[in-house]
Parts: C-alpha cells; sequence; structure tokens
C-alpha cells in the first residue's frame, strides 16, 4: 500500500515537515516543504557521518592500544 512506503521512505520526516508546513503557513508552501526536507536530509547525512567517524576513531585508538600492548609484551621478555 502506498502508506506503507511513504512511512518506510520517510518515517517521521514528512509528518513533521507538513507539521511545519501548518504552523508557518508560508506563502509559497511547496517550495518551503522543499527546502525544509532538503535540509533535513543534508542534517541527518552530516550527523551520520560524524557518527560513523567517532566510530571509526574510537576503532583506531583501541586498535593503537592493542599494538601498544604487544609492543610492551615483547620488551618485557
Amino acid at each position: 500500500m502506498e502508506t506503507d512506503y511513504l512511512k518506510r521512505c520517510f518515517g517521521n520526516c514528512l509528518a513533521q515537515a507538513l507539521a511545519d508546513v501548518a504552523k508557518v503557513r508560508p506563502s509559497d508552501p511547496i517550495e518551503y516543504l522543499a527546502h525544509w526536507l532538503y535540509h533535513y536530509r543534508k542534517s541527518t547525512k552530516a550527523k551520520e557521518e560524524n557518527r560513523q567517524e567517532k566510530i571509526q576513531l574510537k576503532d583506531d585508538n583501541s586498535l593503537k592500544e592493542t599494538e601498544m600492548t604487544e609492543v610492551l609484551k615483547q620488551g618485557e621478555c
């Protein structure tokens, strides 16, 4: 059904956007909605990239700690 597709692809985003359009009542609601969705996606992408970078840094630090531990263990022998 079409509503299932919209829920799956847009989730809560479309409902939030339409609620904002109703609240603001811009003179050109279609353009406002388009900009709202564009900025929402841009913001969401940036947050996801930031989250991925943090995970990568954490993994890199963990790997460095493991390597240092191995080096110290080899030095003790």
